[in-house]
């Protein structure tokens, strides 16, 4: 059995409060999102690196059809279980460690997050000594980064239609604010998989300092140390400008999952959009993009801070470093299960 990890030493940690310290055994590692916080780095660059630490038990579109895209009434445990048990059997061969890595188990932000209670019950019937992380992202920014990659597959609608749907339309799903009250979610993976075996790491500190959030997952995994195969450079979102023109090009010439009445599916447009916004487009789109800030920003305004609150007590964080929205008083609010 490998010796229990140390408690972090991760300087965005305050004085008394240390992370939950690695847990004892093997076990894999599943990755839950959020979306818009560095997964595809993750996934291409640390769990999917050939001479790396891990071995992925399944890919992102099979992680999807095993485990988000069944119905309720149609899902069963048994055979995922014994589909991922056989790939964990294979990469325990290797001494590697197995890694299941998609951001869609903490559910689609263009459709509220619903389906992100039943993903972790079905993780903890199929992955019940399973290790949790989950990486977070200040809710404005994640919020504009997420509208701009809805309008990057096909989205059409305004800011003001996306933002703001109807709330008596409840056929089809639409964004949600409490998607982003990270507490909720990590709480409940801390009641089905133990505190211990939940780790929740800030996106912003893969910003400032790439060795030391790495360093967090190796001792999560209770492993001397991680690398990537290469460091997660800036891969800026679309200008807001350059969202609002394709918004309107989307209706006619990219047909997609968020939108399936355009008449055609030019696959194009998106690499001949970010040729634009890139040589032209960015340069004019500071109005756009203060704009859009400050519609996210008005959104967002007291309606964070006491999530965020409990977020950095469970999780054992300092999400003021951060810039993460809190109580000015300090208190932290008691678990409130009613917002959505």
């Amino acid at each position: 059995m490998e010796p229990e990890a140390s408690a972090s030493a991760d300087p965005s940690l305050p004085a008394g409060v240390h992370p939950p310290v690695g847990p004892r055994g093997h076990g894999p590692l599943v990755h839950v999102g959020y979306h818009k916080a560095a997964s595809t780095w993750l996934q291409e660059s640390v769990f999917c690196a050939s001479d790396g630490a891990f071995a992925p038990i399944a890919d992102i579109a099979a992680s999807i059809d095993l485990l988000v895209r069944p119905h309720a009434l149609e899902w069963s445990a048994e055979p995922v279980r014994t589909r991922l048990d056989g790939a964990r059997a294979g990469a325990g061969a290797g001494a590697r460690i197995p890694v299941l890595s998609n951001e869609e188990f903490s559910g689609n932000p263009h459709a509220g997050g619903f389906g992100s209670v039943e993903i972790a019950h079905r993780l903890a019937e199929v992955l019940p000594d399973a290790r949790i992380l989950v990486v977070v992202r200040r809710q404005p920014d994640a919020i504009v980064s997420t509208y701009k990659q809805f309008i990057r597959r096909g989205g059409t609608l305004s800011p003001r239609q996306y933002f703001d749907p109807d709330i008596s339309h409840f056929r089809f799903r639409r964004f949600r604010p409490g998607h982003w009250e990270y507490d909720r979610l990590v709480s409940l993976y801390q009641r089905l998989f133990g505190e211990a075996r939940v780790r929740v790491l800030p996106f912003e500190l893969l910003r400032s300092d790439h060795d030391a959030f790495l360093g967090e997952i190796a001792r999560f995994c209770g492993i001397p140390s991680l690398r990537a195969s290469a460091r997660r450079g800036e891969n800026p979102s679309m200008s807001a400008l350059a969202a609002a023109v394709q918004r309107r090009l989307n209706r006619i010439f990219l047909r997609d999952d968020v939108n399936p009445t355009a008449p055609f599916r030019c696959w194009r447009l998106e690499g001949w959009m970010q040729s634009v916004d890139r040589t032209l487009l960015r340069r004019l789109a500071g109005p756009a993009e203060r704009a859009l800030s400050a519609r996210v920003a008005q959104l967002c305004e007291g309606r964070f801070e006491e999530s965020n609150a409990r977020l950095a007590v469970i999780a054992g964080l300092d999400l003021s470093r951060f810039g993460y929205a809190l109580p000015p008083s300090g208190r932290v609010p008691p678990t409130d299960t009613s917002r959505s």
